[in-house]
């Protein structure tokens, strides 16, 4: 489209405005951007605008596709299609990066009224994106020796703080995601009840492949709260102390430091 335009005579204010005139008539909001552009053979200027427009449209429709395409499957190509184009216009890009596009996708799921009864396409959306941002987790350099703890003097116990691997992230959910997600990745989606709260651990592996791993809520509680870098004597409740070995077992804990008081 600037294609059509004499950018040599354009000065980085004049730039500017046409580059915000462009935006808005990509998203059907009033702007003078045709009477700066020069028709082309068998093309009017707003035949060429509309064609922007809908490459527009289609392009961030597939990125859409691919962060979430577990909901995809479940709606169906014409739901999320039609879906994603008004999401679009009522939320466009403010950044140049369209793979951070679509954080408040499931929200915007969330309210629409054909979907109240489902909601954990919402709920699988928010899994999806989550997903999407754990291949971005750096990898855990090094493993934990426990022996280390032996180390660590009876008095100050109370005050270690554990941490979880880099690679980690938890997910919570009221609807069992983690069934819906299987089903859907061995394409035997079937009836089930999904009113289940369900927790899970996602893990990116140095092939960069992501595990989806199903915790406890009290194995969820404990990781969630040494991320919080929560001492042992502060967990809420103490009980969860008796979780770390299961943490420890699957490699889950990448250190601890020890708080000074």
């Amino acid at each position: 489209l600037m294609n059509n335009i004499d950018m040599e005579k354009l000065t980085p204010l004049k730039l500017k405005a046409l580059q915000e005139a462009f935006s808005l008539t990509l998203l059907y909001k009033p702007s003078d951007i045709a009477l700066q552009l020069k028709e082309k053979a068998g093309f009017s200027t707003h035949q060429l605008l509309q064609i922007h427009r809908n490459n527009f449209v289609i392009s961030v429709t597939e990125t859409l596709k691919a962060i979430y395409n577990c909901t995809l499957q479940l709606v169906g190509e014409e739901f999320f299609e039609s879906v994603a184009r008004q999401y679009l216009l009522n939320n466009p890009p403010i950044e140049n990066n369209i793979r951070i596009y679509g954080e408040g996708f499931s929200e915007y799921l969330s309210t629409l009224p054909q979907l109240v009864e489902m909601p954990y396409i919402a709920e699988m959306a928010k899994f999806e994106l989550l997903y999407e941002h754990s291949q971005n987790l750096p990898l855990q350099q090094g493993a934990f020796d426990s022996q280390d703890l032996q180390k660590v003097a009876t008095d100050d116990f109370a005050q270690l703080q554990f941490l979880i691997r880099s690679d980690c992230i938890v997910f919570n959910s009221p609807q069992n995601i983690y069934l819906l997600f299987n089903m859907i990745k061995n394409n035997d989606v079937k009836e089930a009840d999904l009113n289940q709260e369900c927790y899970l651990l996602l893990q990116k592996h140095p092939d960069f492949s992501i595990s989806v791993m199903e915790l406890a809520e009290p194995q969820w509680q404990l990781i969630q709260q040494l991320q919080q870098e929560t001492t042992l004597e502060n967990l809420q409740p103490s009980s969860l102390q008796e979780q770390l070995s299961y943490l420890l077992t699957e490699n889950l804990i990448s250190g601890f430091t020890i708080n000074e008081k």
